[in-house]
Formats: structure tokens, sequence, C-alpha cells
């Protein structure tokens, strides 16, 4: 590693000790940064004429003072400008590309295609920033402060944002497939139609974050408190294990195709015709979710709790439900048909099944005690040793079995021809 990496990845360090305490009050504070009354002296002036020779000549200008100077369409690819002040300068089309920026202060810059890919910017300072025209592929934006900055359409392929602060930032359309956003603070953030494939979200803080219409297929969520908004959001693949979607605001057509939600907390997401097409939600909580409409094709929901969640005219064809726990849901209309598949030992008391269709399933064991299934059609299914104590059940039982079943309440002679 060539020795000035070395001292600036040590003084980074040392500089987010100072940036990680004033990074709150950058992210969640309104007040303006405006810099229109700044004054440079005419020995301050002497001394930025001074510096910018030094870099034009060593490409090397660390902690130097560099305001308001004009770097219009240079190159200074590579160069080490660590932790140097470009406050009010004007970078228009300048390449910094692949240079060490670390802890660099933007503030009111002129940025317009100014080139940063590859670009170490870790603690820079690039917040209320436009950047619409900027390109950061594979940059380092680690503890980087970019809350409020314009920033639709940008390219941030494979970047690092571990840790940024992005409180109330535009992302809206950009490019940021394979970028790392871990731990990264994103209230209020806009990524609406934003590619983020294969992005990584793990440990990142949400909060009314916007993700409509955009593409996080094969993204990482893991240990994530999710709260934001996700309507036309494409999620196949994405890795949401152990993630907290508590609460989740009212969201339409997500599709979570092959995406992973093991122990996942959705309690109380609202996710309407939702596709879940071979998700793994096993132990997932759905408690109280609303996830009328969904398409639980071939999905896994063994051992997940979905105690009082509104699945009304959901399709579980395919499905597994081995041990789910649906106390007091809403199923009414919903389609369990397919043999072959298992809903035995799950929990269906008290849950509203009426006009469900459940041709073929495979309740064997389950508890629907005091579960209403008026009108459900329940032709060729298996429900021997299943507790139907106080179950409201259709007139139409043909061919289903009972063997060794609780009986229920209603319906109890044709009931007992089947036993």
């Amino acid at each position: 590693m060539r020795p000035d990496r070395i001292i600036s990845i040590f003084a980074t360090s040392l500089l987010a000790l100072t940036a990680s305490s004033c990074m709150i009050d950058d992210q969640y504070s309104d007040t303006t940064s405006s810099l229109e009354s700044m004054v440079i002296t005419e020995e301050e002036r002497l001394s930025i004429e001074q510096n910018l020779e030094k870099l034009k000549n060593t490409r090397e200008c660390n902690y130097c003072d560099l305001r308001q100077v004009n770097l219009k369409q240079m190159d200074f690819s590579k160069a080490n400008l660590f932790a140097v002040d470009l406050r009010q300068a004007n970078l228009e089309g300048t390449n910094f590309s692949g240079a060490n920026l670390g802890g660099a202060d933007f503030r009111e810059a002129i940025m317009t295609g100014t080139i940063l890919d590859g670009a170490d910017l870790s603690v820079a300072v690039l917040r209320e920033l436009n950047l619409q025209k900027v390109s950061m592929k594979e940059a380092t934006l680690i503890k980087t402060s970019l809350s409020d900055a314009s920033m639709q359409g940008v390219n941030l392929e494979n970047a690092d944002l571990t840790g940024a602060g992005l409180y109330k930032t535009n992302l809206s359309r950009a490019v940021m497939t394979g970028a790392t956003l871990e731990e990264a603070s994103l209230y209020e953030t806009n990524f609406e139609k934003a590619t983020l494939n294969g992005a990584r979200f793990d440990k990142a803080t949400l909060k009314k974050t916007n993700f409509r219409g955009a593409k996080l297929n094969k993204a990482s969520f893991s240990d994530t408190n999710l709260h934001g908004f996700f309507e036309g959001t494409e999620l196949n693949g994405a890795n949401f294990e152990g993630a907290n979607f508590e609460g989740a605001a009212t969201t339409f057509y997500l599709r979570f195709t092959g995406a992973k939600l093991k122990g996942a907390n959705l309690k109380g997401a609202k996710f309407i015709d939702a596709i879940f097409f071979r998700a793994d939600l096993t132990e997932a909580d759905l408690t109280g979710a609303n996830l009328s409409e969904g398409e639980f094709f071939q999905t896994d929901l063994t051992d997940a709790t979905l105690v009082q969640a509104t699945l009304s005219n959901a399709q579980f064809i395919g499905a597994n439900l081995e041990r789910a726990d649906l106390t007091g849901a809403n199923l009414e209309g919903v389609s369990l048909e397919k043999k072959g598949y298992t809903y035995s030992g799950a929990t269906f008391r008290n849950a509203i099944l009426k006009d469900a269709i459940l041709k073929g399933a495979n309740l064997k064991g389950a508890i629907l005690e005091g579960a209403d299934l008026g009108g459900a059609i329940l032709e060729g299914a298996n429900l021997n040793g299943a507790d139907l104590r106080g179950t409201n059940l259709p007139f139409n039982l043909m061919d289903a079995t009972f063997k060794g079943a609780t009986p229920g309440t209603v319906n109890r002679i044709k009931l007992f021809r089947k036993l």
C-alpha cells in the first residue's frame, strides 16, 4: 500500500471522530450553511494562490485552503488532496478520479460534470450541493455528509457509502448497482426509480425513505429497520433476514420473488397485492399485517406468525404453512388449493376462511378451532387429525377426509360420515 494512503487512512479515522459528533446535527437539522458572506483577505488570497501552484506542480496539497479557486476542466486524477478546503470552488468538469479527497469540504462548490470515479471522499462534506451530473462510480464515501444534496441520476455503481449521512438527499433515478449503504442514515432519502440491484442496506436506518418504483433485486436489508414507501418496487431475490418492517407505510404491487425474509419483522406492515413467489418467510412475524390480494406461490411460511393478519383474497397455491400461526387472521376468499403442499399443524384458530378455496389442501393436524369456513371449498382436502371444535364448516365436504379430527359444531352429520 502506498505510504500516502496509509497516512490518509490514519488521518481519516481521526477526522471521523470529530465528524461523527457533528453528523447528527448535519443530518437532522434544517439549518442552512450559506457561505455568501465568506470574505477572503488579501493574505489568504496569496496563500490560496501558492497552494494552487503547489497542487499543479506536485499534484498534492493536504489540508490546503483552495476556497473559490477555478479548477474548471483541470485534471487532478489520483492527486492527494486530503482535508482540502474547496468551498465555493469552480470544479466544473474537473477530473478527480482516483484522488484522495478524504475530509474535503465542498460546500457551495460548482460541480457540474465533476468526475469522482474511484475517489476517496470519506468524511467529506458535500451537503446541499447540486451533484446531478457528477460521476461517482466506485467512489469511497464512508461517513460522507451528503444531506440535502441533489443527486438525481448520479452514477454511484459499486460506491461505498457505509455510514454516510443522506438526510433528505434526492437520489431519484440514480444508478447504484452494487453500492454499499450499510449503517447509512436514510431519513427521508429519495430513491424513487433508482437502480439499486445488489445494493447492501444492512443495519441502515430508514425513516420515510422513498423506494417507489426502484429496482432492488438481490439487495440486502439484513438487520435493518425499514420504514418507507415501496410501491411498485422490484425486490426479487432480496435478503431481508432479520429486517424490521414494523408499521411500514401502505405499499402496493411489491415483488418479493425469491426474497429471503427469514425471521423478518413485518408487524403491521401493509403490503397490498404483493408477490412473494418462492420467497422465504420462515419464522417471519406478520402479526396484524395487511397482505390482502397477495400472491404466495410456493412461498415458505413455516413457523411464520400471521396472527390477526389480513389475507383476504390472497393466493397460497403451493405454499408451505406448516406450523404457521394464523389465529384470528382474515382469509376470506383465500386460495390454498393444490395437493402435495402442506398446511399441516398450522393454527387457524378463530380465523375467517369464508369462501376460501381449500381444494386438495393438506390441513392434517391443523387447528381450526372456532374458524369460520362458511362457503369454503374443501373438496378432497385432508383434515385428518384437525381440531374443528366450534368450526363453522361448509355444506360441501365432497371427498374431504376427517380421520381422527375433532368434530365441529356445525354440519356435524355430514362431518361424521367422513370420520
